[in-house]
């Protein structure tokens, strides 16, 4: 998991969220907005990776 942060403005959006699965050689980018919890990045992940690999696998 990996934040890259202070980037240019996009729809309101400054920071990219990137999680790399090892496993499945995926990487998952996710844009969120300049101020967010750690709550907040972990359902980021949770909808975005571990739902899609579990749909992968039904």
């Amino acid at each position: 998991m990996n934040f890259i942060t202070y980037l240019p403005s996009s729809q309101k959006k400054t920071t990219v969220f990137a999680v790399v699965d090892w496993l499945s050689k995926m990487v998952h980018f996710c844009a969120l907005r300049p101020q967010f919890t750690a709550l907040f990045s972990a359902r980021v992940f949770v909808q975005k990776s571990v739902a899609y690999m579990v749909s992968l696998l039904l």
